[in-house]
């Protein structure tokens, strides 16, 4: 008896060393201007032996690594070929509304799309991936979903890490469920099982390291689970970017926590180690605070079961994400700590901001994307009155220019991951239900697109929408795919806009709703073609000038306020 449980033991042991054996896939690049991506169905061995059908770019699954310069005229030529529609989502970028691939950017089966646009991005990590409404979970599950790295000067003057594939390594975490046949499972509701780790779609992942400094793109693209990242003997770290691109400062840390949709740039110094030696990025879920998916409990204060959640061996415990094993140093190897000043960004001052815009999360029942849910965004506290996506109805208006404090409140039982398409934006702080500071971390310090919100949680975040406007809507929403797809999600379009109020009597004039221009004469003056100019007062407008107000741009007048008289 005594043998046979030693001879368990060991094939247990060799089992376990078996998963931890496969080299870690490394996607391959495309260099632009012009990108060609063709969207296929594929198949895939996830599991030796049993194919699963994918999909993916270029390929089976997945889709290549763009590689793009900082302002770059770049053109995508996106071919569909997956007998759906779909939509592409430069996700990160800041691009036209008709060239950011939301829901109303369709791309119907055998046609292609032809977006042409600048890349105005800093040096830093970004991703592309489907965005059709209802459809998004599934189309990334299945595979669709790739990454982008922008280079600029600024980053290429810093002694960093950058030989991509050598000391340079994407990193694409997801979890998905797929069962004996080998088929990707997706209820298109919430719970959606997901008991199966990989990255880079492999499996048990190992990746042999040089002895020196390394670099790590980490790209959260699960559906909905949160990762919290370090290292096997606890050992520190560097961050360098976040979602948006180089930090300002270096940060040194021991964790990570990404929530899906979030991106981070480290430095590990394997230069500490020997030759042979091996060391374990783990997730360290079992740290996560409950209401967070991956913690002990993905809910507070829920009366209902949690099925598909447990038994999972991910959930509330430490596990291994990659298994590095240190190798010889390359030539011209980096074996200094990254700088302590790495990038320049100003961050827009709070003070600047002059429209504050609260939104709800709200987490309920009747979880299904068929049918609509109860996971919604409300620009109320009311639950009664919140609505679900719907691509008729613009929920925000904003003009260009504006700078805006947003504040987002968090459900009472569930964390939700909130992403705005458009914009970066600096996290100005986060509070508890009872008001306390929650101290931010290294990765919440910087440019950032997703931002985690906890149960109860308020976070407000300052941002500055320019550059762009048009009719197309851009989204905000929960980056738990299945949550945008069951209709958390809301759109906003941005409109050149100014006001003019023959009332006001402030000492700013910038044509802001608070601050508006008190003359046509001078909104007129600082309008460009396009622009929509409201009076804010009725009545009689009257113009105090010497000359007549001559306009020789395409502008719209329109009254918000009653009738006007302008004499």
């Amino acid at each position: 008896m005594k043998k046979l449980f030693y001879l368990m033991l060991s094939f247990l042991f060799l089992q376990t060393v078996a998963k931890s054996q496969n080299n870690l896939y490394i996607p391959p690049v495309l260099n632009g201007p012009v990108y060609n991506l063709t969207m296929a169905n594929g198949n895939y061995q996830f599991n030796a032996g049993i194919n699963s059908a994918t999909k993916g770019f270029n390929g089976n699954v997945l889709g290549p690594t763009l590689i793009m310069q900082s302002g770059q005229q770049v053109h995508m030529n996106v071919h569909n070929l997956l007998g759906e529609e779909t939509t592409v989502h430069w996700h990160g970028f800041h691009v036209e509304p008709e060239n950011d691939g939301g829901p109303h950017t369709i791309i119907d089966p055998n046609t292609t799309w032809t977006p042409s646009f600048t890349v105005l991005e800093k040096a830093g990590t970004y991703w592309y991936h489907p965005h059709a409404h209802t459809l998004t979970a599934k189309q990334v599950l299945q595979g669709l979903a790739g990454m982008i790295i922008v280079r600029d000067a600024e980053e290429a003057a810093l002694n960093l890490p950058r030989t991509y594939g050598v000391d340079d390594f994407p990193l694409i975490i997801q979890t998905k469920a797929i069962d004996a046949t080998g088929e990707i499972q997706f209820t298109g509701s919430e719970p959606n099982p997901d008991t199966n780790l990989m990255v880079n779609v492999t499996k048990y992942a190992r990746l042999n390291v040089p002895q020196q400094m390394v670099r790590f793109r980490i790209l959260n693209a699960s559906n909905q689970r949160v990762f919290n990242l370090g290292l096997s003997n606890n050992g520190v770290f560097y961050q360098i970017a976040t979602d948006g691109g180089l930090k300002n400062t270096r940060g040194t840390i021991q964790r990570l926590q990404l929530a899906p949709g979030e991106r981070a740039e480290i430095v590990v110094p394997f230069s500490n180690y020997g030759l042979g030696a091996t060391v374990l990025l783990k997730s360290y879920a079992n740290e996560l605070p409950a209401g967070t998916w991956g913690a002990a409990a993905a809910w507070i204060n829920h009366t209902n079961s949690t099925p598909s959640y447990s038994p999972n061996y991910m959930n509330g415990t430490a596990f291994t994400v990659l298994k590095f094993t240190v190798v010889a140093a390359t030539a011209n190897a980096v074996t200094t700590v990254p700088p302590a000043t790495l990038g320049t960004d100003i961050p827009i001052p709070a003070a600047q901001a002059t429209v504050t815009r609260n939104k709800y999360l709200f987490s309920g029942g009747g979880l299904t994307v068929a049918t609509g849910s109860g996971v919604k965004i409300s620009n109320t506290s009311s639950y009664i009155n919140a609505t679900n996506f719907d691509e008729t109805i613009i929920d925000d208006v904003i003009p260009i220019d504006q700078t805006e404090i947003w504040v987002l409140h968090g459900a009472a039982d569930q964390y939700h991951p909130f992403h705005i398409h458009d914009v970066q934006f600096y996290i100005l702080d986060r509070k508890d239900s009872l008001g306390n500071i929650i101290p931010l971390t290294s990765n919440e310090i910087g440019r950032k697109d997703v931002v985690y919100v906890g149960p109860k949680q308020t976070v407000r975040f300052v941002t500055q929408f320019k550059d762009f406007w048009g009719d197309v809507p851009y989204m905000y929403h929960c980056h738990i795919t299945v949550h945008e797809d069951m209709g958390m999600m809301k759109q906003f379009v941005v409109n050149k806009y100014f006001y003019v109020n023959k009332n006001y009597v402030g000492s700013i004039e910038n044509g802001s709703v608070l601050f508006p221009f008190k003359t046509l004469g001078k909104a007129v003056i600082f309008a460009t073609d396009g622009t929509t100019i409201y009076f804010r007062s009725g009545g009689i407008h009257e113009e105090i000038t010497s000359t007549p107000i001559l306009i020789q741009k395409k502008i719209t007048l329109k009254v918000s306020n009653g009738p006007v008289i302008i004499q």
